[in-house]
């Protein structure tokens, strides 16, 4: 089609030049500690001119959850046009590095062409093969991407291969589809030509792909040429049995795709077979059994270092949900409305609205000043809510992280030995103040209290404890107890990313910008229910100050500071920097952010050099700001990242250097820094940076060099 290869919006190209500036970073990569683990999780079902699948993003959705709860950062991508998709991918390769454990998983129509796979965009609309192959997107380019970020592992899980949406294409999509190829200058006949030969050339299932040289495994959700079912159920066959998998802690990859192959040839009846090629070398586990969960947790192990996106939606709907389904706030009720539209309590939530006296049509539930998201049909229907509703209560107890020990069951009503089979993976279960252990036998009184404290650095999920109590003659009594632990619905919102005590990766700015208000919400509730948490008192003072509500603000700050925690110190000397419902004081602010960086608080180091870059409070000393900014990107620091590279940019302090500046900002957009990623802008043109990730890997393309970057 002419014009198929269009011009894209700033958001896609920026974000390839960021792909393009990955090349030049190898001398800088981010910050050292455990690899991230990152996984592009795509769910096309809303297709406007194929046929469309029922499927596919409500997979997405479950895929995207399991992979969250172990400890993936996902990049979440339903119902989405191939911009979108692109865009999606730069920055899913912007978040790889050396070492890194990557994953793709696509649902969604998929077609193969002369050996080759393609994935169709929702927005797909050929009247030919070659548009088809401008409109889709290359499967081999996600994995290409993945492999050529030097990450360790590589994972590609295809669910595509539900049917050829171009047999017996709807009359109406076939003609939306001519109607646009006719706007253009194609005539009638050219068209039902070529929409016949896409008809004939692809197929329904996919052909084999190459894992390139490193560690990797493909799957497919059935045989190569073969077409996978979509599921009678919410999910398909292959999503089904693959999510259940991710699920159980300990199993092996190769055990785990073993287990799903058999699941699904259970699920259909023999007529489809999950198929996987695999390179690997070295054992992975989704759910490790780790000493340590930050080590297997992305965005937890580092300063910084956390794209500090939202979780997938299904938890983030969850979350919100189980904060305020019991409050008669109507503020909460309103913040959920306006934040999920189309979550899957949407219709509690309003009619919860109407009996505390509101009026939930007069709710505006998008930001028209931001890109609209695209929004799919999958958490408002009704079968996704009662799937995601009957994921509330998964566990008698529920335990937030962070928030302390919860008493989750008793010994037997007789006291006799106690055997530990399994002990919690995510957190320790203790009797009388004694971790049980497993493999341990210890004495337990007859109904002695069970606690569970959930350990900090995983982003929860179910947890049990396994043990039998001995009895004469040889039986056994068993002991069991089951929980979830889960993040806080104000840890999510409102958790600050360069907090050195967080439970979790944190949430950026600008998103807590647009979402202050659900933010106050659940903090306010998470107050209340735990007054003795000290971080909850700091992240509501962060809701509080992103509203412009300064004084109450200022009032949780100082009661944070007051109790001795750190990250507090650093925002409340920005509010005496800024003058936010105090005077400014220069001074103050000093002494605070020396008080932090004495508690080991990395935000304090740029916060200092801030103050002698500008000399407020102090003689301007570009060269001792530099110092505390090496100091901040050595622990992780990605804004101090960002400012190294400015320094170098502008030649403040040390000569300029287009090529460091790029290094260091490279650095930081990969660690999630949205600054760096927007001055890249300024180093790369963007005509490059597009020519050289449009080029085939095997050209031997070498990346644009850093001499274009503009000095501002």
């Amino acid at each position: 089609m002419p014009g198929a290869e269009q011009r894209w919006p700033a958001r896609a190209a920026l974000l390839l030049m960021l792909i393009a500036a990955a090349g030049l970073a190898r001398g800088q990569e981010a910050p050292s500690g455990p690899p991230p683990r990152v996984a592009m999780v795509v769910g096309n079902s809303a297709y406007q001119n194929v046929p469309a699948l029922p499927n596919p993003a409500g997979d997405a959705e479950l895929v995207a959850e399991k992979l969250w709860e172990s400890g993936f950062e996902v990049i979440e991508t339903v119902d989405a046009d191939r911009e979108t998709m692109l865009a999606d991918l730069a920055t899913f390769r912007s978040r790889l590095r050396e070492g890194s454990e990557a994953l793709f998983f696509y649902a969604g129509h998929g077609v193969q062409i002369g050996g080759r796979n393609y994935l169709l965009p929702v927005s797909v609309a050929p009247s030919s093969v070659e548009d088809l192959k401008a409109q889709a997107i290359d499967a081999q380019l996600f994995l290409d991407v993945m492999a050529q970020s030097g990450a360790r592992l590589t994972l590609v899980l295809l669910d595509a291969c539900r049917n050829n949406p171009f047999l017996d294409m709807p009359s109406d999509g076939a003609e939306a589809i001519a109607t646009r190829a006719l706007s253009i200058g194609a005539s009638r006949a050219a068209v039902e030509r070529g929409l016949r030969d896409l008809a004939a050339a692809s197929r329904g299932g996919l052909a084999e792909m190459s894992a390139g040289g490193g560690e990797a495994l493909i799957s497919f959700a059935t045989a190569p040429g073969q077409v996978a079912f979509d599921g009678r159920g919410r999910h398909s066959p292959y999503t089904s049995a693959l999510a259940g998998s991710i699920d159980e802690p300990g199993l092996e990859l190769v055990d785990l795709f073993r287990r799903v192959r058999g699941a699904v040839r259970e699920a259909t009846g023999g007529q489809q077979i999950a198929w996987t090629a695999s390179t690997l070398e070295s054992r992975f586990y989704f759910k490790p059994p780790a000493e340590d969960l930050r080590s297997a947790t992305t965005g937890m192990s580092t300063g910084s270092d956390t794209l500090g996106a939202l979780p997938p939606r299904r938890v983030v709907d969850r979350t919100f949900w189980r904060a305020i389904r019991d409050t008669d706030r109507l503020d909460a009720f309103t913040a959920y409305v306006r934040t999920m539209p189309d979550g899957a309590f949407v219709a509690e939530a309003k009619e919860k609205i109407r009996g505390l006296g509101g009026d939930p049509e007069a709710i505006p539930v998008s930001d028209l000043s931001l890109p609209e998201r695209p929004r799919g049909f999958v958490l408002a229907d009704p079968a996704a809510q009662a799937d995601l509703a009957a994921t509330l209560d998964r566990a008698p107890a529920s335990v937030p992280i962070g928030t302390g020990a919860t008493r989750i069951g008793a010994a037997p009503g007789r006291a006799g030995w106690v055997h530990v089979a399994a002990a919690p993976r995510l957190g320790a279960v203790s009797a009388g103040g004694t971790r049980l252990e497993a493999g341990s036998v210890r004495w337990m009184e007859a109904d002695q209290p069970l606690d569970y404290l959930p350990g900090i650095g995983s982003n929860g999920g179910l947890d049990s404890l396994r043990a039998e109590t001995l009895r004469e003659g040889g039986a056994t009594e068993p002991l069991e107890a089951a929980v979830e632990t889960y993040v806080d619905a104000c840890d999510m919102l409102a958790g600050n990313p360069y907090d050195s005590q967080r439970v979790t990766a944190g949430t950026r700015q600008f998103i807590l910008d647009r979402n202050h208000d659900a933010a106050i919400a659940v903090c306010e509730i998470a107050v209340a229910r735990h007054p003795e948490v000290v971080r909850f008192w700091a992240e509501l003072a962060r809701g509080y100050r992103a509203a412009g509500r300064y004084e109450e603000a200022l009032h949780w700050q100082q009661k944070a500071v007051d109790a001795g925690y750190a990250s507090a110190m650093v925002y409340l000397g920005q509010m005496y920097l800024d003058g936010q419902a105090v005077p400014r004081d220069f001074d103050r602010a000093r002494e605070l952010f020396e008080a932090a960086l004495a508690r080991g608080e990395t935000a304090a180091l740029t916060a200092l050099a801030w103050i002698h870059r500008a000399g407020v409070g102090v003689p301007e000393d570009p060269a001792r700001a530099l110092d505390f900014y090496r100091q901040g990107a050595a622990r992780g620091n990605d804004w101090a990242m960002t400012n190294i590279g400015e320094f170098y940019q502008k030649g403040l302090s040390v000569a300029r250097d287009p090529a460091e500046a790029v290094r260091w900002y490279t650095a930081a957009a990969k660690s999630g820094e949205l600054t760096a990623q927007t001055r890249l802008g300024g180093c790369i043109r963007p005509a490059t940076a597009l020519r050289w990730m449009r080029r085939r890997p095997a050209s031997g393309s070498r990346p644009p060099r850093a001499g274009a970057c503009r000095m501002r």
